[in-house]
């Protein structure tokens, strides 16, 4: 600020600023994200499939494949994104079909997913009309770099209705976001 004496005659100096133009070769690089949290860590739909091959006592073992869903939204104090709708389904020996509905988070400071299949159910021919066993399990995995893959491993077992465990079926995922 400059000061100017325009009314040095009256006695009183009254402050005159003078204003100097912006500098177009200063720029500034504003985070779009919040502190801590990943640019690339954002809300998203991701599409992707999962495999596993399930062991067997008595069965010996079925491989296993299908695809993934997965909706992330952000947590209602935006420190991580929640899953907000997930499911995963699929068939085993062409007549086994099964469904799960997924539920957790993925931290972003860490980029580290953690998952559990909830309501899951192996059925003859349809998992929804027919089901015969039902299932549980962990889905673990990572954000990539860019933000737009998550992979990882799962394991479920499976178990009879008695609450025995049939087996356990460990396997890679990956899913990949999809544009807008």
């Amino acid at each position: 600020m400059v000061i100017d004496r325009d009314d040095a005659d009256a006695g009183v100096i009254a402050p005159t600023v003078r204003k100097t133009p912006p500098n177009p070769n200063i720029m500034f690089d504003w985070q779009e994200a919040a502190p801590g949290k990943p640019q690339n860590c954002a809300p998203g739909h991701y599409v992707g499939t999962f495999t596993c091959d399930l062991r067997t006592q008595d069965l010996g073992t079925a491989h296993i494949m299908g695809p993934v869903e997965l909706t992330l939204a952000e947590s209602q104090n935006g420190e991580f994104l929640e899953i907000s709708d997930a499911r995963i389904s699929g068939y085993a020996l062409l007549f086994l079909n099964f469904k799960a509905t997924l539920a957790g988070r993925l931290e972003c400071t860490t980029r580290k997913l953690d998952a559990m299949a909830i309501d899951g159910a192996v059925g003859l021919g349809s998992a929804e009309l027919l089901p015969v066993l039902g299932f549980s399990g962990q889905l673990s995995g990572e954000l990539s770099a860019a933000g737009d893959v998550l992979s990882g491993t799962w394991s479920f077992p499976v178990t009879l209705g008695d609450g025995s465990q049939l087996g356990t079926c460990i396997g890679p995922w990956t899913a990949t976001r999809m544009q807008p």
